[in-house]
């Protein structure tokens, strides 16, 4: 059997556990919203991989800030 390393989430950062699938991860624990922002934030306005990508931004007290 082949050894497979941890997966990372790349929206949360979390390594997930051996019997858990990134895909399974991301609906269970994070919303449409948070993944559309990672996703947009991933990349830049001609489309290409952003130099560092931007995570979705919590503010003070656990609310997310507002969509500018």
């Amino acid at each position: 059997m082949a050894f497979e390393p941890a997966v990372d989430c790349p929206v949360c950062e979390t390594t997930l556990a051996p019997d858990r699938t990134l895909e399974d991860h991301l609906c269970r624990n994070h919303t449409q919203e948070e993944l559309a922002r990672h996703l947009v934030g991933a990349h830049d306005g001609a489309g290409q991989p952003a130099s560092r990508p931007v995570l979705p931004s919590v503010g003070p007290g656990g609310h997310e800030r507002e969509l500018r």
